[in-house]
């Protein structure tokens, strides 16, 4: 089949290959009619399959107003709906990332932490991004940042700046920054090594946190 012969009725066609072509299709060619269709079916559905699909593409064409309603959705009280609303931004990807970080705003812990796990899974990281917010952003930004930067190995750039923020002294942060660190695992000891020379009591804590958890590969510095 052509690119050219797809239609909206192909985002629900029984053969996968045929559906998952038509999704690609229409998350980078899309008409203003064929968009105001999928907006009217996505909003008499939004927790079925095909409310994901088209809100996924919509989203992927920038429909801020869809993005905007999944995030709302991230707050709902039914789970279904708010485990939609993810895997729905997750798939949307770079689009998204500027809603979503506004939406920190509200007072909400919760929702913070489930719009990191959007971002953190999303496929690509922007790390300058991850990195100017962690160390510039707001607490909410930092959190985000501290998460999410947890997923890039072999970066010293990234362990760096995870260190630094423990200089916030801010609890939560801490214990995002020590998870981070221990899932780059040996990579984060020579930083520790030097820091351990000129930090407070509080990091030196903090850091022989993430020695112990990091186990065996630790022990030349633990002894």
């Amino acid at each position: 089949m052509k690119l050219s012969e797809f239609n909206l009725g192909d985002l629900n066609n029984k053969n996968k290959i045929v559906q998952k072509n038509a999704i690609d299709f229409f998350s980078n060619n899309i008409s203003p009619e064929d968009s105001s269709k999928l907006a009217n079916l996505f909003d008499q559905n939004p927790k079925s399959e095909l409310g994901l699909i088209y809100s996924v593409i919509l989203g992927r064409n920038g429909n801020k107003d869809v993005i905007d309603k999944l995030i709302l959705y991230l707050q709902n009280k039914n789970y279904s709906l708010q485990r939609q609303a993810e895997l729905a931004l997750i798939n949307i990807g770079k689009p998204a990332i500027e809603p979503l970080i506004k939406a920190t705003a509200i007072d909400d812990k919760t929702l913070l932490m489930r719009i990191s796990r959007v971002i953190r899974n999303m496929e690509d990281v922007n790390i300058p991004l991850m990195l100017k917010m962690i160390e510039s952003g707001t607490t909410p930004m930092k959190i985000i940042a501290a998460y999410v930067l947890g997923k890039i190995r072999n970066d010293d750039k990234v362990i760096i700046s995870l260190v630094k923020a423990l200089a916030n002294d801010e609890p939560d942060i801490d214990l995002l920054v020590i998870d981070s660190l221990v899932e780059n695992g040996e990579n984060v000891l020579p930083m520790i090594q030097k820091v351990f020379k000129n930090c407070n009591d509080r990091i030196a804590g903090i850091l022989m946190e993430v020695l112990y958890r990091i186990g065996k590969p630790s022990m030349k510095i633990l002894m």
